[in-house]
């Protein structure tokens, strides 16, 4: 997974639309087929958005990874929610992490007081 990291106070999300921080998406590369929720994702490079809403998240992995294109749902492949949790220490920039444990990976992005989280899983 690739973001480049930008400060929050530069860009807020707005609340049920595709978000790509900083105007580019994250991209994910994977070498092996993975799940998320019950969608399948193949070997290749993937653009990840993510949606955010008050309460929860959901994460989107596109197959359009042009540089500069814009989201089009049609190419997305898979959608999951995301768990989401209040922090108690806010953060200025967004932080996105994996944590990767035996075939579990999960995704966890940190914005202001709020945490989400999502699990994909190698196959």
């Amino acid at each position: 997974m690739r973001y480049n990291a930008v400060n929050a106070r530069q860009e807020k999300p707005a609340n049920g639309k595709p978000w790509a921080p900083g105007g580019s998406p994250m991209t994910l590369f994977t070498e092996a087929q993975l799940s998320l929720a019950s969608s399948v994702i193949p070997v290749g490079a993937y653009a990840v958005y993510a949606i955010p809403a008050k309460g929860n998240w959901t994460l989107v992995v596109n197959k359009n990874v042009t540089p500069g294109a814009a989201y089009d749902q049609k190419q997305d492949i898979a959608r999951a929610p995301m768990e989401t949790a209040q922090i108690d220490q806010a953060s200025d920039a967004l932080e996105v992490a994996f944590a990767h444990v035996g075939a579990r990976c999960t995704l966890r992005i940190y914005m202001g007081k709020s945490a989400s989280f999502a699990d994909f899983m190698a196959k």
